[in-house]
């Protein structure tokens, strides 16, 4: 489980900007991240991970929220060895301890994560 403290969102112009359903998948993602911003960005899997009580939560909405996310700039989509991960760009959050626990966006990802 991540161990860091969180930054406040509230008051984000991209955010806002998102709908409720995609803020509300952005921020339950915010605490399931390892210490690096990184996560599965398999939709099966973080339907279970993010909505497990959720039962009106599809896997559908996932994959559109996801969509949503990259398309705000928020999170940047990779794959290696045929599994899809995500990063939260300009994560930068106050880390206690530093553990890797996803594989790391391929070098041409990484750059443009940090460029935002």
């Amino acid at each position: 489980m991540p161990n860091r403290i969180l930054r406040d969102w509230t008051d984000s112009e991209t955010i806002d900007a998102l709908d409720a359903g995609t803020e509300r998948f952005f921020v339950r993602l915010i605490m399931k991240v390892d210490d690096y911003g990184r996560y599965s960005a398999n939709p099966k899997l973080l339907k279970s991970h993010l909505f497990p009580l959720k039962t009106d939560v599809r896997e559908t909405e996932i994959t559109r929220w996801l969509a949503e996310c990259e398309k705000s700039g928020i999170i940047a989509l990779y794959n290696i060895a045929n599994k899809e991960y995500l990063q939260i760009v300009n994560f930068k959050q106050q880390l206690r301890q530093k553990s890797e626990k996803y594989l790391p966006p391929p070098a041409c990802y990484a750059d443009a994560t940090q460029m935002h």
